[in-house]
């Protein structure tokens, strides 16, 4: 059975200029004319915390630093 992460990957392997970091994906943002890959995809499950509140990511999210696009 193929996990929702190694099914991330498996598609995101498919795009031009992809580049695979320890838990996420950068890639060309498909928001905007994206010149360098600014989109990057969450490919595990973790949390951050910013000011004591604890944020989970979920594999799939997404969130262009350029642009500012997100969702998951």
């Amino acid at each position: 059975m193929t996990t929702k992460a190694e099914f991330i990957r498996r598609e995101l392997n498919k795009l031009p200029q992809v580049e695979f970091l320890q838990d996420e994906a950068v890639i060309l943002c498909c928001f905007h004319d994206d010149h360098n890959p600014s989109l990057r995809v969450s490919l595990t499950k973790k949390s951050r915390t910013r000011s004591g509140n604890v944020k989970t990511i979920y594999p799939g999210n997404f969130y262009c630093f350029s642009c500012g696009a997100g969702g998951g």
